[in-house]
């Protein structure tokens, strides 16, 4: 409950950021909220997508991920993680995130070398530093990912594809999914989004990877400057890095996304 307490609190500190103001007596025509003005569109639960913002703008997110089980206990304490993202330009992103799991900060750029009429790709460098464990010491090492997906196919479905190396682990790993968008006309939310992910593992290694694949699905739901994401999944990690590990069983856990344009 704590954290849920900290991450509303984070949220509330940003809300003023993001707020339209309140409309004067007589506000300007261009003041006005149209069905032209640009919204914010949804990635993925877990998988990067090459950039889909403007220059200079801001994202914050903030990621629940609980422990409980989804059927009995689905928001019993929480991994949290709050991360902002800056667009430095049409082709060039700056990141930070911190995550409560591990005490782990990171810190990383992405370049978006792709965009043709079918295929969009980005590449990421992350540095992490977080608590290991299993030796009660901290761990600086980065972690090197790819981004694909299509534009959308017959503006509907969307298959996203990542792929990373852990330098710590020294490990390849891969991550799939799918996004299908219906439109909604004259509301507020523009778009909700069916999404589903997998991560294969195909090299195990005792000690490093879990004993299952992780997996989740999800809803995401498009609206002006916000959109928010609710999944369940066998893992309580967030991140392709950790995704890619797997999880240590089937049992599904409840989780959301919440990400702001400031």
């Amino acid at each position: 409950m704590r954290k849920i307490l900290l991450a509303l609190s984070f949220l509330a500190l940003f809300t003023p950021l993001v707020a339209t103001d309140e409309p004067a007596p007589a506000p300007a025509p261009e003041e006005e909220e149209s069905e032209d003005t640009p919204y914010f569109p949804t990635e993925m639960i877990n998988l990067k997508m090459p950039n889909q913002q403007e220059p200079h703008d801001v994202i914050l997110t903030i990621t629940h991920r609980f422990q409980g089980l989804l059927r009995s206990a689905p928001i019993e304490d929480a991994n949290l993680l709050l991360g902002l993202k800056y667009i430095v330009s049409p082709k060039i992103e700056l990141e930070s995130y911190y995550a409560d799991h591990q005490n782990e900060y990171s810190i990383g750029a992405g370049y978006y070398f792709l965009d043709s009429k079918l295929i969009q790709g980005q590449l990421n460098v992350t540095a992490f530093d977080y608590k290991d464990l299993r030796f009660d010491k901290r761990s600086i090492n980065a972690f090197y990912q790819l981004s694909m997906n299509t534009k959308p196919i017959l503006q509907t479905i969307t298959p996203v594809v990542n792929a990373g190396y852990d330098g710590y682990f020294e490990r390849f790993g891969y991550g799939y999914g799918l996004k299908y968008g219906i439109n909604i006309k004259d509301s507020t939310i523009k778009k909700v989004n069916l999404i589903g992910e997998y991560y294969p593992i195909f090299n195990p290694e005792n000690g490093i990877t879990e004993a299952q694949r992780a997996y989740c699905y999800g809803i995401g739901i498009d609206t002006f400057r916000h959109n928010f994401v609710l999944s369940a999944s066998n893992s309580t990690d967030t991140g392709v890095r950790r995704m890619m590990l797997g999880a240590p069983d089937k049992i599904l856990h409840f989780g959301f996304n919440i990400i702001i344009k400031l």
